[in-house]
């Protein structure tokens, strides 16, 4: 079945044929009671007004009362005409918030799918107008003249821009760039994570060939089983429980990375199953100047390159998400010793993030300077004041000694104070125990996928002036924070202890996750948080056909000049 985890060698990706209809879906669904409803609504109001450490900015800024409208929800929600309307009235409210920390989980049998269409787009920007085009199709799904390449007019009769606008509203992208970034996305993608069910069964797609003519056609939306990474060494999974609570990702962002890998390229997920050194295509990258090096991480990539006749490297890290930080940073370290040495080119690209500390103590990489990490902090509320006291040393259920806060939340209730002091979560000693490793220069590429862990690397990168950075949108994802969820919240503050597996409490399987700690930055931008606010590149590439279609052949020409340009 397609909506089937991989588990042997026969798999060979999705099969679009025999994904399930979403009509079909819905209807196996089991609803939610009117009362279960209200609960998941005020536990999220709860979880909001105690723990939102960005909540003071969020009214301020965009002029929302997510808590009011929450308990104003629960009030109606039983005029609410299905399911369906149930689930995005709620993704509603956390999208407004604009931060993929904060998000409202939906229940397990959702949870686990993903809604899709059996092509992916890509923006063209480098023209006077944008151009959507089509950048993947699943083999034998569509019928010509429909392929890679063609351009996106028009969507059920609306055009092109008009749809990713309506959907850029739910996607909770934090600034203009992120926000449409995220709904090109997740267009023909929609993870039930943390998006509802699309309200269309099918979409009339117009779109028009290189010669200008145009065509249509009609796909019904299919549902199958949200691909899981391998369960080999450096797999990007659930964390263990002792990395839980310094996670800082976006889901969904690392969900559409695993759907798009089942997808289109079952080969990847094959070699992963059975614990072979990562091949992409034929042991080259698609740019036809690069030769890669294998490698064992499914997070990273790497390349030796050539242009203009002169060598540079290419490290693709694709997530910091990883069950063991220390063995994923050897093999880092490993491949930056095998790489060409006169330049590199490092791409965090739509990254979702994930462990902060393995984000953090890879810039020691890069630098004969200390590092320093971000610092983190609370807002300052009563629940988080007894959440840090449940978490000290002398507790033997303890998961993170949280005591450093506890002063500073204490005199917040005497001197009204919005945030607890700031203190560094990764270990400065566990940075500086690595050393420089490539002494060439180095550049960065970052997008408006580029998120959480993913914000903190680049905004390291810069506050430590590592090198130029090189966007394909002006800024980065700007998500700065630390996320937890709701369920490992009520064990800790009743003072338990994490473990994996555990129930969330909440009706459905249904769970709730938020922006516990807000980061802010040091160095060149000490003291700027980093929530919405991002890093802005030091130049922008707009991407050609040539990149959606060729392998970001002009991007690396670019990105390779900008290197060569720089101080060493």
């Amino acid at each position: 079945m397609s909506d089937q985890r991989p588990q042997d060698s026969a798999f060979t990706g999705i099969n679009w044929h025999n994904a399930q209809n979403l009509p079909e879906f819905l209807a196996g669904i089991t609803p939610l009671s009117l009362a279960e409803k209200r609960q998941i609504i005020d536990a999220a109001a709860g979880l909001l007004a105690d723990h939102y450490a960005h909540l003071p900015h969020k009214r301020q800024a965009h002029g929302i009362d997510p808590v009011a409208k929450l308990r104003a929800l629960s009030r109606h929600v039983g005029d609410l005409a299905t399911e369906t309307c149930f689930h995005a009235e709620l993704v509603q409210v956390f999208a407004e918030l604009r931060d993929l920390h904060t998000v409202y989980t939906l229940p397990t049998e959702y949870a686990a799918m993903v809604a899709f269409l059996p092509f992916q787009v890509g923006i063209a920007t480098d023209g006077p107008d944008r151009r959507v085009l089509v950048t993947h199709v699943m083999p034998g799904a569509v019928r010509p003249p429909f392929r890679e390449g063609v351009e996106i007019i028009g969507w059920n009769g609306i055009p092109i821009w008009r749809a990713i606008e309506k959907l850029s509203s739910f996607t909770g992208g934090s600034n203009r760039a992120a926000s449409q970034a995220r709904a090109v996305a997740a267009f023909t993608q929609r993870p039930m994570l943390r998006l509802a069910p699309p309200d269309e069964m099918h979409v009339e797609i117009e779109y028009a060939l290189e010669d200008g003519a145009r065509h249509r056609t009609r796909l019904d939306w299919k549902v199958c089983r949200l691909g899981a990474d391998s369960h080999v060494k450096h797999k990007a999974s659930a964390p263990a429980p002792e990395h839980s609570l310094t996670l800082a990702l976006d889901d969904m962002g690392d969900a559409l990375r695993r759907h798009r890998k089942s997808a289109y390229a079952p080969h990847v997920v094959h070699a992963e199953l059975h614990g072979h050194e990562v091949e992409h295509g034929n042991a080259h990258s698609d740019h036809p100047h690069e030769e890669e090096i294998r490698t064992r991480l499914t997070q990273v990539r790497a390349w030796r390159g050539e242009f203009e006749g002169k060598p540079f490297a290419h490290l693709r890290i694709r997530s910091f998400n990883t069950l063991d930080p220390d063995g994923f940073l050897d093999d880092v370290a490993m491949l930056l010793q095998r790489l060409p040495q006169d330049g590199l080119i490092i791409d965090v690209r739509d990254n979702p993030g994930g462990l902060m500390a393995a984000a953090e103590r890879m810039l020691q990489f890069f630098s004969d300077r200390p590092i320093h990490p971000v610092r983190m902090e609370f807002l300052a509320t009563d629940a988080n004041l007894r959440l840090c006291e449940a978490q000290t040393p002398d507790n033997p259920a303890m998961s993170e000694d949280l005591s450093r806060w506890i002063p500073s939340l204490r005199r917040a209730q005497q001197t009204g104070s919005v945030w607890s002091s700031a203190y560094a979560m990764t270990d400065v000693n566990e940075i500086r125990s690595s050393e420089r490793i490539y002494p060439g220069p180095v550049l960065l590429v970052t997008s408006a996928l580029s998120y959480s862990a993913a914000d903190i690397f680049i905004a390291g990168f810069r506050d430590h002036k590592l090198g130029k950075i090189l966007g394909v949108h002006n800024n980065t994802g700007a998500g700065g924070a630390n996320r937890w969820k709701y369920s490992d919240i009520q064990t800790l503050l009743t003072g338990g202890r994490l473990t994996t597996g555990r129930p969330t409490g909440l009706p459905g399987g249904a769970d709730l996750r938020v922006a516990i700690r807000r980061a802010v930055r040091v160095g060149l931008g000490e003291g700027v948080e980093l929530e919405e606010t991002g890093i802005v590149p030091d130049a922008v590439h707009h991407l050609t056909r040539a990149d959606l279609l060729s392998g970001d052949v002009d991007l690396i020409a670019r990105a390779v000049r900008m290197l060569r340009d720089a101080p060493i």
